[in-house]
């Protein structure tokens, strides 16, 4: 499925009044996707990903797209290398920073996007309740110091800046 505005940006008019055809909702991006998914032989895996974006793009909630929770839409990379799709309950990590997809690569599934990719996805991610797969959710980082002393103050602070700073 491809928006028709796409290529015929002046008919509008015409497919919809005249021929009646629909304008593309989420509902019918879901399903389109679902349906590709489903689909022998597997899709492209690039095929899959720009539906994902165009689904990102359009707002989606739990309710708009649970249907595809157990559809196989996400393209993992194993520790060996290998490429496979797999759904929602499969067990795979998001990278959404660079030092923690350093770190761990080669060493857990992980979902094969880039990092700009999951944030244009993250709409979708999310609906799905895919949050908790993040690896900035899944890691926790710790630092120690010999004969320091806690300032609440200071720490907030400082972490206040350094999300600024970060984002």
């Amino acid at each position: 499925m491809h928006p028709i505005k796409t290529f015929y940006v002046n008919l509008e008019d015409f497919f919809c009044r005249i021929l009646n055809i629909q304008k593309p909702n989420l509902d019918m991006h879901v399903q389109a996707l679902k349906e590709l998914a489903a689909s022998r032989p597997p899709p492209s895996a690039s095929k899959i990903k720009q539906k994902i974006m165009v689904i990102s793009s359009m707002g989606p909630t739990w309710d708009t797209v649970k249907a595809l929770r157990r559809s196989n839409i996400f393209n993992v990379t194993k520790t060996n290398g290998q490429k496979a799709l797999t759904d929602t309950t499969s067990d795979f990590a998001i990278v959404d920073r660079s030092e923690l997809g350093s770190a761990f690569d080669g060493k857990i599934r992980v979902l094969d996007y880039t990092i700009e990719e999951v944030r244009t996805c993250r709409p979708l991610l999310l609906a799905l309740g895919l949050k908790s797969k993040h690896l900035s959710e899944l890691v926790e980082e710790t630092t120690t110091v010999r004969d320091g002393q806690v300032n609440n103050q200071l720490t907030r602070a400082f972490r206040q800046k350094a999300y600024a700073i970060f984002r």
